[in-house]
């Protein structure tokens, strides 16, 4: 029982479980025919889809389920989307697999294993607003919870279509109850190009929650296209790396570029080529900042491009580049293209930023980059003036280099540029210069200039720096120049007021030339375009060199030295140079002084000049170039030979002209003046003319200033006499008015001789002839001759302070004076040919008179209005003291007057002079007064006394000394005793003069023994006739005695002198009964 109620449970449990097995079969075979029909499958994914893809609609093909393989298959799925009003095929998949795990799946649980996307097909298109069809399609946020192991994700034989709009179309939704627009089934049919293709994708989860994904893909613009990356669902964090291979730059990309894109692919300017982009790394990462959320770094490789930018001259052919991005830096490692021979290259960095206005620094290069009217064209605003200021031609290297150092920071440009063979003229000093080589350099606002070429043969630079290129460009060049022609070009690159005063010197040649150009520019409302430009130039002349200055126009060649030329001034620094034999140098100074212009439009200027001459000849060439003073100097002096010149000239605008010229006669050869005096016509005596003065071997110097010529140190030869003056002046007026005067003139040998006198004044010469022109004498003095350059009018000469030493001269007037020793003291005076004037005073230590020596004779003399006087004489004439005065007339014939005193004479010395031995001894004291008129003896009248005293006048025979014994003992009135043998001891004399013939009265001889005392006559001829009677005695007067004895005496003796004066006879006589017997022994010459 109990087994059979086990049996009968076993039965009922078996039954129900075969029950329930076949209940469960039941279920599971309708379960599995449920989830496999193909229509309950298509209506759970088009209700799940629209979920995942709001707005749009997935149409599904037959579905296919198999549970045993755990797979899931879908055909022809589509998703449909609205754009712009009318429906759009976004995506196309011919067939999408789903593989399950079955054991899950048995369970209930779905679990995808991998999902397969085979030839799915991409749609893109852009809406009317600019955004793409994607966007929006998927939902945000992803309204399923994310799966804890997604499967993985094949996409197989993929292609991305780009579908292009085929017309306009009303924007906005389609009008309600209006036509809706047709669908576009098939964008293949309509346009739609296939950018991608042959695309491979696999998508399998990675660590944590984020899934990776890696695929590859070829188009019709590019070769291959490969990606990889990861993405996090649940934060939407992205990141990407991949490369594009081969993408070609042409007209079909610029069409698919979007229309929003379009201007900044235009920018790019790139109109084929090439191009490999690699993405290294490109990160989204929402839960960073703003400024970090999106990651990146990628770089693009460009080959075979060309590049078409508007603001270069030429396209750039053959373009390769190596290009970076990475994080908001675009770097540009390298770019290089080329034009024809010209090439670009390009490296740099730059942030642009959301505004464009970020930093950057870029560097570009062009080589031999040709400077035509195309470069021109592209030339930059700011840049495009260098053109009008340097107008270069040629080939050059151009350096570019822009930086901004911070976001909306200023820009700074810098360039360098290399120039090969560049000709340039530069606008503010239109000098053309050819064959440059060299840099110029832009950086911050300046560009440097570094230039060497060659001007003429020979090399030169240009160096400087320009700030702020452009209208308002600030300039500082400097030219460096070998061997510059000064010919027209130069000259017309000079400023207008520099060439003005070039051309005063008119130079020639070439010189060495540093040229520094400067420019400001101008403000306010007279500012002129041009700006401030000053033009500063230091030259260096060469050998070659010769100027011609308008002031003195006296070539000068062979010139060396330095000359500086700035805007208001002109310096010469270390000159010289040759004309002939002449070295000439110099320094100088031309200044333009602040004034307004000449009236003959001339810039009013200061010249300053120092000139220095060697060997200078004085001829034709150099008269002509002096000024009009000079010349009149030149005609006065005529001067030969050659000098040495030193000249200091100053000329101002407005003032007299000042000139300060030294002449020092050379010492390498003889030279001369031949002073010309004019001389006016005497009626009967002199036709007129000029007198030379003629002056050899002339030394010392003058000193010309302004019509003033000083004398220093002057020597020369005077008719074969040395002449000195340690200074002298000459003044010379346009008139031809001059005055000379020499100070301390000293004359040394001159002789009065027939050729000094035919240079002199008639009347001068007159005087002249008066001196023995044997024997030379001295002089010193201050001289002056001058003219008044009235015509007709004489020159004069005038003489003061004037020393005449007399050696051994003679003077042969009507008393000649022979042998004269002594000075002419203080001598002073003038003549002008037709009046004499001549004072001073006159120290003689000897002079011979009529045989007679004059001694110590001093005397003041006048030569004044026809007459020379001779007033306050003092001398001394045979020991005795003489004095006087006397006065003679400058005639033909002279009329003369003098009156002398003689006091102390010894007769002694008077007997030394007469011929034969005399014994004359006294004390003579005599006066006399003439006068009298030419040469002629009997025109001479006067009168006079003379008076012996102390006498030794002959000597006593024994009868006179035996009367004078008498006398002596016996005189009752004379108590001395005289025991002399002398005849006569004194002498008492008087005469007059009446036409020549003197009368002697009385005559008194007196002795101890008797007296003589009478009266004559001497003839003109000399002749002596003196008669004279014998007194006792002395002849004093006793009473009864004396008449008696005289009487006696005259009847018994009497004494008649004849001869001459210099050589008396003595006659003795008797009274008539004793005429037979003589005294003595006959007639005697004297008594004895």
């Amino acid at each position: 029982m109990r087994i059979r109620r086990i049996r009968r449970l076993a039965k009922v449990f078996f039954w129900g479980l075969t029950l329930l097995l076949m209940l469960a079969a039941c279920a599971c075979w309708f379960a599995y025919k449920l989830v496999t029909d193909s229509d309950t499958i298509g209506r759970l994914v088009r209700a799940h889809a629209a979920r995942f893809f709001p707005g749009s609609t997935l149409e599904t093909g037959p579905a296919s389920v198999s549970i045993l393989k755990g797979e899931v298959s879908l055909r022809n799925v589509q998703l449909r989307q609205r754009i712009d009003g009318r429906p759009f095929l976004a995506a196309r998949v011919a067939w999408l697999s789903l593989r399950l795990d079955p054991r899950e799946l048995m369970h209930g649980r779905v679990e995808p294993r991998e999902v397969i996307v085979s030839q799915p097909r991409l749609y893109l298109r852009q809406r009317r607003d600019g955004t793409w069809n994607l966007q929006g399609l998927i939902a945000d946020p992803w309204p399923a919870p994310a799966m804890k192991n997604p499967p993985p994700v094949l996409v197989r034989n993929g292609t991305v279509e780009l579908v292009v709009d085929d017309g306009p179309a009303a924007p906005g939704p389609a009008a309600e109850g209006g036509p809706t627009p047709p669908a576009l089934d098939d964008p293949s049919s309509a346009g739609a190009v296939a950018i991608l293709r042959d695309v491979t994708m696999r998508i399998e989860s990675a660590d944590g929650d984020r899934l990776r994904f890696d695929g590859t893909a070829h188009g019709d613009l590019f070769e291959k296209v490969a990606l990889e990356g990861l993405i996090d669902p649940k934060t939407g964090a992205l990141e990407l790396k991949g490369d594009l291979n081969g993408l070609t730059l042409s007209e079909t990309l610029r069409r698919r570029v979007p229309p929003r894109l379009a201007p900044s692919f235009d920018a790019l300017a790139l109109k084929r080529g090439d191009v490999d982009l690699e993405l290294r790394r490109l990160a989204f990462l929402p839960k960073e900042d703003e400024d970090h959320r999106l990651q990146y770094d990628a770089s693009a490789h460009l080959r075979g491009g060309v590049w078409e930018c508007p603001k270069l001259p030429f396209p750039v052919n053959d373009l390769s580049a190596d290009v970076g991005l990475k994080d908001g830096l675009l770097t540009i490692r390298h770019a290089e293209g080329s034009n024809g021979g010209s090439r670009l290259l390009a490296r740099g960095w730059a942030r642009p930023g959301k505004a464009l206005d970020g930093p950057f620094d870029l560097r570009v290069d062009l080589v031999k980059l040709e400077l035509d009217r195309r470069l021109q064209a592209r030339t930059p605003p700011q840049f495009a003036e260098l053109w009008d200021i340097f107008k270069p031609h040629g080939q050059v290297d151009a350096y570019a280099h822009l930086v901004r150092g911070r976001p909306d920071g200023p820009v700074g440009a810098g360039a360098t540029v290399v120039c090969h063979d560049v000709g340039t003229t530069y606008r503010h000093f239109p000098y053309p210069v050819d064959h440059l080589a060299g840099t110029l350099t832009l950086e911050k606002q300046q560009l440097s200039v570094d230039l060497h070429g060659l001007v003429g043969e020979a090399p030169a630079r240009l160096v400087g720096k320009i700030d702020d290129p452009g209208p308002d460009a600030v300039v500082d060049l400097r030219i460096d120049a070998e061997s510059v022609p000064i010919d027209d070009a130069f000259r017309k690159a000079l400023p207008p007021d520099i060439r003005k005063v070039v051309d005063d010197f008119k130079p020639r040649g070439t010189v060495k030339g540093n040229v520094r150009v400067r420019r400001r520019p101008m403000v306010g409302p007279d500012a002129r375009p041009e700006g401030i430009v000053r033009v500063d130039a230091t030259v260096d002349l060469k050998p070659s060199c010769e100027i011609t200055w308008a002031g003195m126009p006296y070539t000068v060649r062979n010139l060396t030295g330095q000359l500086e030329l700035h805007p208001d001034r002109w310096e010469f620094r270390k000159i010289r140079g040759r004309n002939g034999q002449a070295i000439i140098a110099g320094d100088g100074r031309v200044e333009r002084l602040p004034l307004p212009d000449l009236p003959d439009r001339q810039p009013p200027l200061r010249i300053d000049m120092t000139l220095r001459a060697k060997d200078l000849p004085f001829n034709e060439d150099l008269r002509r170039a002096l000024q009009p003073a000079w010349r009149k100097t030149w005609a006065i002096i005529d001067p030969h030979g050659a000098s040495d010149v030193d000249a200091v000239i100053h000329v101002e605008a407005g003032k007299p002209d000042l000139y300060h010229v030294a002449i020092t006669p050379s010492a390498k050869e003889e030279s001369s003046v031949r002073l010309q005096i004019p001389r006016p016509a005497q009626p009967g005596a002199d036709a007129g003319g000029t007198t030379e003065l003629r002056m050899d071997d002339v030394r010392g110097r003058f000193e010309f200033d302004n019509g003033k010529v000083a004398m220093k140190g002057v020597t020369f030869l005077f008719h074969d006499a040395p002449v000195r003056f340690e200074s002298g002046a000459v003044r010379v007026e346009d008139s031809g008015r001059f005055d000379l005067e020499a100070k301390d003139l000293e004359v040394k040998d001159i002789r009065f001789d027939s050729n000094l006198r035919k240079v002199m004044p008639p009347l001068m010469a007159k005087f002249a002839m008066k001196l023995d022109d044997g024997r030379p004498f001295r002089a010193r003095g201050d001289l002056k001759i001058g003219w008044s350059g009235v015509p007709g009018e004489p020159a004069w000469c005038r003489w003061d302070r004037t020393l005449v030493v007399l050696n051994d001269n003679s003077v042969t007037s009507e008393v000649p004076l022979r042998h004269v020793q002594g000075l002419l003291e203080d001598v002073r005076g003038w003549s002008n040919g037709l009046g004499l004037e001549v004072h001073g005073r006159l120290k003689l230590d000897s002079a011979e008179v009529m045989d007679q020596q004059l001694t110590e004779l001093t005397s003041t003399f006048h030569v004044e209005r026809g007459q020379a006087r001779l007033e306050d004489v003092r001398g001394r004439l045979l020991k005795g003291d003489l004095s006087g005065w006397g006065a003679i007339s400058l005639e033909d014939s002279p009329s003369y007057s003098t009156r002398l005193s003689l006091v102390g004479a010894r007769l002694e010395e008077y007997a030394r002079t007469v011929p034969g031995r005399q014994s004359y001894r006294g004390a003579l004291k005599a006066d006399v007064a003439l006068e009298g008129k030419g040469s002629d003896i009997r025109s001479v009248h006067g009168r006079g006394v003379a008076e012996i005293t102390e006498g030794d006048l002959g000597e006593q025979n024994f009868a006179m000394k035996f009367v004078g014994f008498i006398n002596t003992r016996m005189s009752l009135f004379d108590p001395s005793r005289n025991d002399s043998r002398t005849a006569f001891d004194s002498a008492n004399v008087s005469f007059r003069i009446d036409q020549g013939r003197t009368t002697l009265d009385p005559i008194r001889l007196s002795g101890s023994a008797f007296s003589l005392q009478g009266k004559g006559r001497r003839d003109p001829m000399g002749n002596l006739d003196l008669s004279l009677n014998v007194l006792y005695g002395r002849g004093r007067r006793v009473p009864i005695l004396s008449p008696v004895m005289n009487a006696v005496g005259s009847q018994i003796f009497n004494v008649r002198v004849t001869g001459t004066s210099s050589n008396p006879t003595f006659q003795g006589e008797f009274g008539p009964r004793l005429q037979n017997l003589s005294i003595g022994r006959g007639p005697r010459n004297g008594l004895e």
